[in-house]
């Protein structure tokens, strides 16, 4: 609920309340998010955490995963065929922005469009900003990036090219704000322009 502001944030904070059973908390609901603190990374237990959360939410409810340990696809192999499609993985970046939280949208190869699009409306209506991933992979866009990039600095100050305050000043001064501002695609495209 941090992701909404102002009286958005009364209004649904209004409509919480605490619930005897998984089955009543889940009755009316249209996205159904995992927010597991300590995730089951095998993939036979976060299987039948998936079957479990299918057979309590409604037909219709959008069901969001955590996709770190087990993609959506691999998730869902103990739903039935026809609800797998309900079934998408989400995550939560570690970074707030001034527009919102960043959020990476993973569907798996039985999402179907509309579940997609529902519920980038539904993030889209809590100010939040969606990174569609198009293809399930190991790793997040966010964290494959962050990873490159600390690699290339530690290897840097490994082979003593420069010092470890001269590869954080070289990102954040250097790096940085061009890519706050653009991303490296639409960067590369404005330097590269005549």
């Amino acid at each position: 609920l941090k992701v909404i502001n102002g009286s958005r944030r009364r209004d649904m904070l209004q409509r919480v309340s605490v619930c005897q059973s998984r089955a009543l908390a889940l009755a009316n609901a249209l996205l159904v998010q995992d927010c597991t603190l300590e995730p089951p990374r095998e993939v036979a237990a976060v299987q039948k955490y998936v079957e479990a959360l299918f057979l309590a939410s409604p037909p219709t409810a959008i069901i969001a995963i955590s996709p770190y340990c087990v993609p959506p696809s691999l998730a869902a192999a103990n739903v039935p065929s026809k609800d797998r499609e309900r079934l998408i993985g989400t995550a939560l970046a570690d970074r707030h922005t001034r527009k919102g939280e960043v959020v990476e949208v993973v569907p798996g190869a039985m999402t179907s469009a509309d579940t997609k699009q529902r519920l980038i409306q539904l993030l889209d209506e809590m100010d939040c900003n969606c990174i569609v991933v198009e293809k399930e992979t190991p790793g997040l866009i966010l964290q494959r990036l962050r990873n490159a990039l600390l690699k290339e600095a530690i290897d840097i100050v490994g082979q003593g090219i420069a010092s470890a305050a001269d590869v954080d000043m070289a990102i954040s001064l250097g790096l940085a704000p061009p890519l706050c501002i653009s991303g490296p695609f639409l960067s590369e495209h404005i330097a590269s322009s005549p």
